[in-house]
């Protein structure tokens, strides 16, 4: 209720009319593609994830989130779109908002889902223990936009009996949500069940996997190596803004570089050219220590005192020998 409250304090000096629309769909289908979007974050996903999904969730139960909006916003601004048959929820708001579409390109889908076999494979990764895994853990994961290439063939598919359970919990909190409503139905929130027929796959999230140790460390060295090269280019553009006068930038860009360090050296990286590296983070931390001091005062800069030249003579060579 506090963050819903914040939200009205953050729009209302900026408009004279708010209304909030909601877009709601069955629990089992947003279930599917909220599960499918949990393993993007590398969670592990297994069949007691729909297990867990019950009205104690205000993720899912509607009725807890329309009295809450509404006891802050009021119920008449607080609109409720019925996904099953609103064939574009982007054309309900530009409609709202009065945004002529015409001359729009349509909206960009990013939000597709992960294949099952991909998401046993993000499984598999994860299969062992955390007290054995932490020497991985910074860097064991497949980057989002690593995923998003990956082909989808076979979707995450529960199966009719298991989206049968999950849907029969919410039966009094979508009546009660929809009662006494017109912009929503109580066959607005029933699922269309054809997509759960047949056999579900869930059973592939658990199939065992002799090398998930062994992926799991391939995976996190090919990430070591790419984080390696984006630190070496921070540390490149922290020279170059150094160079050119532009300690702020310069910290910026460093900081970023030692960030990365910092999880190289927490997955237990230690090679000749990450020392490297770290030599020259140490070389720029020591530059920019003294382009602060070497910084004009106040006092100067209001007299017009010109800012003294820094002493580089001996950067380059310095440079030179760590890398």
């Amino acid at each position: 209720p506090e963050e819903v409250q914040r939200a009205r304090e953050f729009l209302e000096p900026h408009f004279e009319e708010i209304e909030i629309l909601c877009g709601l769909r069955p629990q089992i289908d947003l279930a599917v593609s909220h599960i499918s979007n949990v393993a993007r974050a590398s969670s592990r996903i297994t069949k007691s994830c729909f297990d867990e999904i019950g009205p104690d969730s205000t993720y899912y139960n509607y009725k807890t989130f329309v009295e809450r909006w509404s006891a802050v916003f009021g119920a008449e601004r607080l609109r409720l779109v019925p996904i099953r048959r609103t064939l574009d929820v982007t054309a309900v708001v530009a409609m709202c908002a009065g945004i002529d579409t015409a001359d729009l390109l349509p909206p960009v889908r990013s939000n597709e889902a992960l294949d099952i076999r991909v998401i046993a494979m993000t499984n598999a990764m994860k299969a062992r223990p955390m007290a054995e895994s932490r020497r991985v853990e910074p860097f064991a994961y497949i980057p989002r936009e690593v995923l998003k290439l990956l082909p989808c063939e076979e979707r995450l598919q529960p199966g009719l009996e298991v989206a049968r359970s999950v849907q029969a919990r919410f039966e009094e909190t979508n009546r009660g949500v929809t009662n006494g409503r017109t912009d929503i139905e109580v066959a607005d929130l029933e699922p269309d069940w054809r997509r759960y027929e047949g056999a579900g796959n869930l059973d592939l999230l658990e199939q065992p996997c002799v090398f998930s140790g062994e992926l799991a460390t391939l995976v996190q060295l090919f990430n070591q190596n790419i984080a390696l090269a984006e630190a070496h280019n921070e540390i490149i553009e922290s020279e170059r803004h150094l160079e050119s006068g532009r300690p702020v930038l310069a910290r910026r860009r460093l900081n970023a570089a030692l960030r990365l360090l910092a999880l190289l050296k927490e997955a237990g990286m230690s090679g000749r050219q990450f020392r490297r590296l770290q030599a020259r983070t140490d070389l720029l931390e020591k530059e920019l220590d003294g382009s602060r001091r070497e910084a004009p005062s106040g006092e100067e800069r209001r007299a017009g005192k010109p800012r003294r030249e820094k002493k580089r003579s001996s950067r380059s060579q310095q440079r030179a020998d760590v890398v």
